[in-house]
């Protein structure tokens, strides 16, 4: 099996987009920077609604996932993100090799 992927979508509150942009680009790059695991972390907005962002996030396993998630940064992006967030969607999936 190849790499694991997540293609994540989110909406934020109006009035949260910029402060919501500032934790997770800096999510997105504690994660490339700190966690072996973590193969890439693209942080993408809408170009049709400025409230909706997109990430595509690749691990080399689902393990390497759930290690991103208990890291100190993963803990502190959603516990302050959590409050901007309307939805967040992740559709996980696997590279084919």
């Amino acid at each position: 099996m190849g790499n694991f992927a997540a293609f994540v979508k989110i909406d934020v509150k109006p009035g949260t987009r910029e402060a919501f942009k500032d934790l997770v680009l800096d999510n997105a790059r504690c994660s490339v920077r700190d966690e072996p695991g973590c193969i890439q972390f693209d942080i993408m907005e809408s170009d049709e609604d400025e409230n909706a962002f997109y990430a595509f996030e690749v691990y080399e396993d689902e393990a390497a996932l759930e290690a991103h998630r208990a890291t100190e940064h993963s803990k502190r992006f959603k516990a302050a993100a959590n409050k901007m967030m309307i939805t967040n969607e992740m559709t996980r999936c696997w590279q084919i090799t």
